[in-house]
Protein backbone atom coordinates (compact mmCIF):
# COMPACT_ATOMS: atom_id res chain seq x y z
CA UNK A 1 0.00 0.00 0.00
CA UNK A 2 1.43 3.16 -0.68
CA UNK A 3 2.36 5.19 1.95
CA UNK A 4 3.06 9.59 2.50
CA UNK A 5 5.02 11.11 4.94
CA UNK A 6 3.37 14.54 6.22
CA UNK A 7 5.86 16.95 7.62
CA UNK A 8 5.05 19.94 10.08
CA UNK A 9 4.28 23.48 8.31
CA UNK A 10 3.47 25.53 10.88
CA UNK A 11 2.57 26.40 14.45
CA UNK A 12 -0.67 24.00 15.60
CA UNK A 13 -2.18 25.43 18.01
CA UNK A 14 -0.49 24.48 20.99
CA UNK A 15 3.19 25.92 21.11
CA UNK A 16 4.48 25.77 24.31
CA UNK A 17 7.98 23.75 24.36
CA UNK A 18 11.23 25.51 24.75
CA UNK A 19 13.06 25.89 21.55
CA UNK A 20 16.58 25.76 20.26
CA UNK A 21 17.28 27.98 18.49
CA UNK A 22 15.28 30.56 20.15
CA UNK A 23 14.11 32.14 17.66
CA UNK A 24 10.25 31.66 18.31
CA UNK A 25 9.31 29.24 15.59
CA UNK A 26 8.64 25.71 17.03
CA UNK A 27 7.28 23.33 13.50
CA UNK A 28 10.78 24.36 11.69
CA UNK A 29 12.73 22.66 14.61
CA UNK A 30 11.05 19.36 14.03
CA UNK A 31 10.32 19.23 10.72
CA UNK A 32 13.76 18.25 9.16
CA UNK A 33 13.62 15.07 6.63
CA UNK A 34 16.96 14.00 8.33
CA UNK A 35 17.21 14.54 11.63
CA UNK A 36 19.64 16.89 12.86
CA UNK A 37 19.49 15.32 16.75
CA UNK A 38 20.73 18.46 18.51
CA UNK A 39 21.22 21.56 15.84
CA UNK A 40 17.76 21.97 16.09
CA UNK A 41 15.02 20.91 18.87
CA UNK A 42 11.91 21.51 21.12
CA UNK A 43 12.10 20.70 24.66
CA UNK A 44 10.92 20.97 27.82
CA UNK A 45 13.63 21.72 30.65
CA UNK A 46 12.28 22.81 34.42
CA UNK A 47 10.58 26.15 34.76
CA UNK A 48 6.91 26.33 36.54
CA UNK A 49 4.76 24.35 34.28
CA UNK A 50 6.08 20.35 34.64
CA UNK A 51 4.02 19.39 30.92
CA UNK A 52 4.22 21.28 27.61
CA UNK A 53 2.41 20.67 24.83
CA UNK A 54 3.09 21.34 21.43
CA UNK A 55 1.20 20.86 17.86
CA UNK A 56 2.04 21.48 14.28
CA UNK A 57 -0.24 21.56 11.44
CA UNK A 58 0.75 19.23 8.28
CA UNK A 59 0.84 19.31 4.61
CA UNK A 60 -1.94 18.28 3.19
CA UNK A 61 -2.46 14.94 1.87
CA UNK A 62 -3.05 15.48 -2.05
CA UNK A 63 -4.46 12.38 -2.87
CA UNK A 64 -8.27 12.74 -3.79
CA UNK A 65 -10.28 9.43 -3.05
CA UNK A 66 -7.99 7.33 -0.95
CA UNK A 67 -9.14 4.99 1.28
CA UNK A 68 -6.79 5.63 4.07
CA UNK A 69 -5.83 2.31 6.13
CA UNK A 70 -3.86 3.55 8.80
CA UNK A 71 -1.85 7.40 10.53
CA UNK A 72 0.94 6.85 12.30
CA UNK A 73 2.82 9.59 14.51
CA UNK A 74 6.64 9.41 14.58
CA UNK A 75 8.72 11.24 16.83
CA UNK A 76 12.74 11.17 17.35
CA UNK A 77 13.67 11.90 21.10
CA UNK A 78 15.73 12.12 23.67
CA UNK A 79 16.17 12.12 27.29
CA UNK A 80 17.87 15.09 29.11
CA UNK A 81 19.36 14.49 32.73
CA UNK A 82 21.31 17.26 34.37
CA UNK A 83 22.86 14.53 36.11
CA UNK A 84 23.88 12.26 33.19
CA UNK A 85 24.40 9.18 35.77
CA UNK A 86 20.83 9.24 36.79
CA UNK A 87 18.63 6.28 35.37
CA UNK A 88 15.41 8.00 36.12
CA UNK A 89 13.43 7.94 32.56
CA UNK A 90 11.75 10.72 31.16
CA UNK A 91 8.12 10.72 29.63
CA UNK A 92 7.13 11.98 26.01
CA UNK A 93 4.15 11.63 24.50
CA UNK A 94 3.18 11.46 20.80
CA UNK A 95 -0.86 11.79 19.17
CA UNK A 96 -2.54 14.27 17.18
CA UNK A 97 -4.83 16.84 18.11
CA UNK A 98 -8.10 17.19 16.25
CA UNK A 99 -10.35 19.78 16.51
CA UNK A 100 -9.05 21.30 19.71
CA UNK A 101 -8.87 17.64 21.45
CA UNK A 102 -5.52 15.70 21.84
CA UNK A 103 -5.15 12.28 21.54
CA UNK A 104 -1.86 10.24 22.45
CA UNK A 105 0.02 7.71 24.13
CA UNK A 106 3.06 8.42 27.09
CA UNK A 107 5.99 6.47 26.57
CA UNK A 108 8.95 5.94 29.03
CA UNK A 109 12.03 7.41 27.45
CA UNK A 110 15.28 6.46 29.28
CA UNK A 111 18.00 6.67 26.79
CA UNK A 112 20.00 9.79 26.87
CA UNK A 113 20.74 9.00 22.70
CA UNK A 114 17.96 9.52 20.18
CA UNK A 115 15.39 6.61 19.73
CA UNK A 116 11.95 6.69 17.72
CA UNK A 117 8.63 6.56 19.27
CA UNK A 118 5.40 5.79 17.24
CA UNK A 119 1.64 5.91 17.82
CA UNK A 120 -0.81 4.13 15.13
CA UNK A 121 -4.15 5.17 14.39
CA UNK A 122 -6.39 2.84 12.27
CA UNK A 123 -9.97 4.74 12.73
CA UNK A 124 -9.95 8.57 13.49
CA UNK A 125 -9.48 8.73 17.43
CA UNK A 126 -11.96 12.03 17.67
CA UNK A 127 -15.18 10.68 15.55
CA UNK A 128 -14.25 6.48 16.00
CA UNK A 129 -14.77 6.11 12.28
CA UNK A 130 -12.47 5.62 9.45
CA UNK A 131 -10.46 8.41 8.59
CA UNK A 132 -10.96 10.69 5.43
CA UNK A 133 -8.69 12.81 3.44
CA UNK A 134 -10.65 15.73 5.21
CA UNK A 135 -10.05 14.31 8.41
CA UNK A 136 -5.91 14.11 6.77
CA UNK A 137 -5.72 17.66 5.87
CA UNK A 138 -7.12 19.12 9.18
CA UNK A 139 -5.18 16.71 11.65
CA UNK A 140 -2.17 18.43 13.53
CA UNK A 141 0.11 16.24 15.48
CA UNK A 142 0.96 16.32 18.81
CA UNK A 143 4.00 16.04 21.13
CA UNK A 144 4.00 16.30 25.17
CA UNK A 145 6.96 16.66 27.16
CA UNK A 146 7.39 16.62 31.43
CA UNK A 147 9.88 16.91 33.40
CA UNK A 148 10.98 16.07 36.95
CA UNK A 149 13.04 18.08 39.14
CA UNK A 150 14.63 15.74 41.51
CA UNK A 151 17.77 15.62 44.16
CA UNK A 152 20.88 15.98 42.35
CA UNK A 153 21.62 12.57 44.18
CA UNK A 154 18.59 11.07 42.69
CA UNK A 155 19.55 11.94 39.06
CA UNK A 156 18.66 16.10 39.08
CA UNK A 157 16.77 17.65 36.38
CA UNK A 158 14.99 15.13 33.95
CA UNK A 159 13.55 16.30 31.18
CA UNK A 160 13.13 15.42 27.06
CA UNK A 161 13.61 16.60 23.94
CA UNK A 162 12.15 16.10 19.78
CA UNK A 163 14.35 16.59 17.28
CA UNK A 164 11.69 15.31 14.64
CA UNK A 165 8.11 14.61 14.22
CA UNK A 166 6.17 13.15 11.08
CA UNK A 167 3.02 11.81 10.34
CA UNK A 168 2.66 8.56 7.81
CA UNK A 169 -0.37 7.94 5.92
CA UNK A 170 -1.10 4.50 4.71
CA UNK A 171 -3.94 4.11 1.94
CA UNK A 172 -5.47 2.70 -1.08
CA UNK A 173 -6.40 5.02 -3.55
CA UNK A 174 -7.21 5.26 -7.67
CA UNK A 175 -4.10 5.51 -9.39
CA UNK A 176 -1.99 8.13 -10.84
CA UNK A 177 -0.30 8.30 -14.33
CA UNK A 178 1.19 10.09 -16.57
CA UNK A 179 1.14 10.68 -20.70
CA UNK A 180 4.83 10.47 -21.92
CA UNK A 181 5.73 11.81 -25.15
CA UNK A 182 5.21 9.40 -28.31
CA UNK A 183 8.01 8.07 -29.96
CA UNK A 184 8.80 6.18 -33.35
CA UNK A 185 6.26 8.31 -35.14
CA UNK A 186 5.47 6.80 -38.83
CA UNK A 187 3.49 7.97 -41.63
CA UNK A 188 1.09 4.99 -40.53
CA UNK A 189 1.85 3.89 -36.97
CA UNK A 190 2.91 5.41 -33.80
CA UNK A 191 4.28 4.42 -30.22
CA UNK A 192 2.31 5.40 -27.09
CA UNK A 193 4.09 5.91 -24.19
CA UNK A 194 2.71 6.08 -20.19
CA UNK A 195 4.15 5.85 -16.76
CA UNK A 196 1.94 4.57 -13.90
CA UNK A 197 2.97 7.21 -10.98
CA UNK A 198 0.86 5.18 -8.51
CA UNK A 199 -1.14 1.98 -8.56
CA UNK A 200 -2.95 2.72 -5.30
CA UNK A 201 -1.96 -0.03 -3.08
CA UNK A 202 -2.85 -2.50 -5.92
CA UNK A 203 -2.17 -3.47 -9.10
CA UNK A 204 -3.57 -1.16 -12.29
CA UNK A 205 -4.26 -2.00 -16.00
CA UNK A 206 -2.79 0.75 -17.99
CA UNK A 207 -3.61 1.54 -21.53
CA UNK A 208 -4.11 4.45 -23.61
CA UNK A 209 -7.10 6.32 -25.44
CA UNK A 210 -6.35 7.83 -29.17
CA UNK A 211 -8.19 9.33 -32.02
CA UNK A 212 -8.15 12.43 -34.49
CA UNK A 213 -9.45 14.65 -31.62
CA UNK A 214 -9.40 14.86 -27.86
CA UNK A 215 -12.95 12.60 -27.76
CA UNK A 216 -10.29 10.12 -28.59
CA UNK A 217 -12.98 6.93 -29.67
CA UNK A 218 -10.00 4.17 -29.83
CA UNK A 219 -8.96 2.08 -26.59
CA UNK A 220 -5.53 0.10 -26.70
CA UNK A 221 -5.38 -3.28 -24.94
CA UNK A 222 -4.14 -2.56 -21.32
CA UNK A 223 -1.16 -3.74 -19.48
CA UNK A 224 -1.03 -4.59 -15.69
CA UNK A 225 1.55 -2.15 -13.69
CA UNK A 226 2.95 -1.53 -10.49
CA UNK A 227 3.64 1.89 -8.84
CA UNK A 228 6.93 3.30 -11.32
CA UNK A 229 6.65 1.08 -14.28
CA UNK A 230 6.22 2.16 -17.90
CA UNK A 231 4.36 1.00 -20.30
CA UNK A 232 3.87 1.26 -24.29
CA UNK A 233 1.23 0.61 -26.67
CA UNK A 234 2.02 0.50 -30.98
CA UNK A 235 -0.93 1.90 -33.12
CA UNK A 236 -1.06 1.06 -36.60
CA UNK A 237 -3.38 2.47 -39.77
CA UNK A 238 -3.32 5.48 -39.21
CA UNK A 239 -3.21 7.95 -42.42
CA UNK A 240 -0.07 9.66 -42.71
CA UNK A 241 0.63 13.48 -42.20
CA UNK A 242 -2.50 13.69 -39.64
CA UNK A 243 -2.48 14.61 -36.15
CA UNK A 244 -3.63 12.50 -33.26
CA UNK A 245 -4.40 12.98 -29.73
CA UNK A 246 -3.89 10.45 -26.70
CA UNK A 247 -3.82 9.91 -23.48
CA UNK A 248 -2.67 7.18 -20.91
CA UNK A 249 -5.03 5.70 -18.29
CA UNK A 250 -4.89 3.54 -15.30
CA UNK A 251 -7.35 1.54 -13.48
CA UNK A 252 -7.83 -0.17 -10.41
CA UNK A 253 -10.57 -1.29 -7.97
CA UNK A 254 -11.12 2.16 -6.46
CA UNK A 255 -11.09 4.03 -9.93
CA UNK A 256 -9.44 5.09 -13.46
CA UNK A 257 -7.47 7.89 -13.96
CA UNK A 258 -5.77 9.90 -16.22
CA UNK A 259 -2.87 11.46 -17.71
CA UNK A 260 -2.81 14.81 -19.36
CA UNK A 261 -3.95 15.00 -23.58
CA UNK A 262 -0.62 14.53 -25.97
CA UNK A 263 -0.73 14.73 -29.91
CA UNK A 264 1.82 14.10 -32.51
CA UNK A 265 1.44 14.18 -36.44
CA UNK A 266 2.36 11.45 -38.42
CA UNK A 267 4.88 11.96 -41.08
CA UNK A 268 4.12 12.66 -45.09
CA UNK A 269 4.97 9.42 -47.93
CA UNK A 270 5.65 10.80 -51.64
CA UNK A 271 2.92 11.32 -53.80
CA UNK A 272 1.99 8.85 -56.49
CA UNK A 273 1.59 9.60 -60.06
CA UNK A 274 -0.08 8.19 -63.08
CA UNK A 275 1.08 9.39 -66.40
CA UNK A 276 -1.99 9.38 -69.17
CA UNK A 277 -1.77 9.15 -72.89
CA UNK A 278 -1.40 12.78 -74.48
CA UNK A 279 -4.20 13.91 -76.46
CA UNK A 280 -5.50 16.61 -79.36
CA UNK A 281 -2.23 16.17 -80.99
CA UNK A 282 -1.55 18.71 -83.63
CA UNK A 283 0.88 20.01 -85.92
CA UNK A 284 2.37 22.03 -83.18
CA UNK A 285 0.08 21.23 -80.46
CA UNK A 286 -1.13 18.80 -77.64
CA UNK A 287 -2.62 17.63 -74.31
CA UNK A 288 -0.81 16.41 -71.70
CA UNK A 289 -2.55 14.03 -68.68
CA UNK A 290 -1.87 12.43 -65.45
CA UNK A 291 -3.66 11.41 -62.23
CA UNK A 292 -2.90 11.97 -58.80
CA UNK A 293 -3.39 8.02 -57.94
CA UNK A 294 -1.74 8.72 -54.19
CA UNK A 295 -1.20 12.42 -52.38
CA UNK A 296 0.69 11.32 -49.77
CA UNK A 297 -1.30 12.53 -46.88
CA UNK A 298 -1.25 16.18 -47.61
CA UNK A 299 -2.46 18.60 -51.04
CA UNK A 300 -0.04 18.16 -53.76
CA UNK A 301 1.79 20.68 -56.48
CA UNK A 302 0.94 18.57 -60.35
CA UNK A 303 2.96 19.11 -63.54
CA UNK A 304 5.01 17.54 -66.02
CA UNK A 305 8.17 17.35 -67.38
CA UNK A 306 8.33 17.16 -71.69
CA UNK A 307 11.00 17.60 -74.30
CA UNK A 308 12.60 15.71 -77.59
CA UNK A 309 14.13 13.10 -75.12
CA UNK A 310 13.62 11.37 -72.04
CA UNK A 311 15.76 13.95 -70.30
CA UNK A 312 13.14 16.39 -71.13
CA UNK A 313 14.45 19.55 -70.17
CA UNK A 314 11.03 21.65 -70.26
CA UNK A 315 8.91 21.72 -67.14
CA UNK A 316 5.01 23.14 -67.26
CA UNK A 317 3.90 25.38 -64.07
CA UNK A 318 2.85 23.58 -60.83
CA UNK A 319 -0.89 22.93 -60.36
CA UNK A 320 -1.28 23.38 -56.24
CA UNK A 321 -4.42 21.66 -54.12
CA UNK A 322 -4.37 18.14 -56.07
CA UNK A 323 -5.84 15.63 -53.75
CA UNK A 324 -5.67 11.55 -54.28
CA UNK A 325 -7.72 10.79 -57.55
CA UNK A 326 -8.02 14.25 -59.12
CA UNK A 327 -6.79 14.32 -62.93
CA UNK A 328 -5.39 17.30 -64.01
CA UNK A 329 -4.27 18.70 -67.41
CA UNK A 330 -1.54 21.09 -69.65
CA UNK A 331 -2.09 22.12 -73.11
CA UNK A 332 1.00 22.66 -74.99
CA UNK A 333 1.66 24.60 -78.22
CA UNK A 334 4.61 25.89 -80.24
CA UNK A 335 5.60 22.21 -81.25
CA UNK A 336 7.37 20.83 -83.92
CA UNK A 337 5.96 19.27 -86.81
CA UNK A 338 5.95 15.35 -87.37
CA UNK A 339 8.36 15.09 -84.00
CA UNK A 340 8.52 12.95 -81.13
CA UNK A 341 7.89 14.00 -77.79
CA UNK A 342 8.47 13.06 -74.07
CA UNK A 343 6.76 13.41 -71.25
CA UNK A 344 6.01 12.15 -67.92
CA UNK A 345 3.70 13.53 -65.22
CA UNK A 346 5.13 14.56 -61.82
CA UNK A 347 3.59 15.56 -58.04
CA UNK A 348 5.16 16.94 -54.93
CA UNK A 349 4.57 17.52 -51.30
CA UNK A 350 6.50 18.06 -48.15
CA UNK A 351 8.12 14.42 -48.48
CA UNK A 352 9.46 15.18 -51.56
CA UNK A 353 8.87 14.63 -55.73
CA UNK A 354 7.43 11.66 -57.63
CA UNK A 355 7.42 11.33 -60.80
CA UNK A 356 5.16 8.91 -63.25
CA UNK A 357 6.14 6.72 -66.75
CA UNK A 358 7.57 8.28 -69.90
CA UNK A 359 5.19 8.57 -72.25
CA UNK A 360 5.90 10.02 -75.95
CA UNK A 361 3.69 10.79 -78.81
CA UNK A 362 4.15 12.66 -82.48
CA UNK A 363 2.71 15.73 -83.41
CA UNK A 364 1.14 15.54 -87.11
CA UNK A 365 2.59 16.07 -90.43
CA UNK A 366 2.46 19.69 -91.58
CA UNK A 367 -0.18 19.75 -95.29
CA UNK A 368 -0.63 22.32 -97.70
CA UNK A 369 -4.27 23.09 -98.75
CA UNK A 370 -4.85 24.17 -102.89
CA UNK A 371 -7.41 26.32 -103.94
CA UNK A 372 -10.09 25.09 -106.08
CA UNK A 373 -9.45 27.54 -108.77
CA UNK A 374 -5.84 26.85 -108.62
CA UNK A 375 -6.38 23.24 -110.08
CA UNK A 376 -6.15 22.52 -113.50
CA UNK A 377 -9.92 21.54 -115.06
CA UNK A 378 -7.88 19.27 -117.44
CA UNK A 379 -5.87 17.30 -114.54
CA UNK A 380 -9.12 17.29 -112.83
CA UNK A 381 -10.83 15.41 -116.10
CA UNK A 382 -7.79 12.81 -116.13
CA UNK A 383 -8.40 11.83 -112.36
CA UNK A 384 -12.26 11.12 -112.86
CA UNK A 385 -11.28 8.91 -115.95
CA UNK A 386 -8.94 7.17 -114.07
CA UNK A 387 -11.29 6.54 -111.22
Amino acid sequence: MPIKTLRPNADGDLAQLYLYPYDGIHWNKVSDVVPDEDTTYVHRYGGTTRTSYDSYHLDDLGVSGAIITNVRVVARVRRIAMNPSGSYPTTIGVGVRISGTSYFSNYSVSSNSYVTITKNYATNPHTGSSWTVEDINALQTLLKMSFINMALWQGGLISGRCTQVYVEITYLAPPSVTTMPPTNIGAISATLNGMLDSDGGLPSDCGFEWGPDTNYGNITPTEQKSTGETFSQVIGGLQPNTTYHFRAFATNPYGTSYGSDQSFTTAAVLPAIATVPATDIKVSKATLHGILTDDGGEPCDCGFEWGLTAGYGNETPWQSGKHTGDAFVQPLAGLEADTVYHFRARARNSAGLASGADMIFRTLKETIEVPRSLVDPSLKLLLEEET
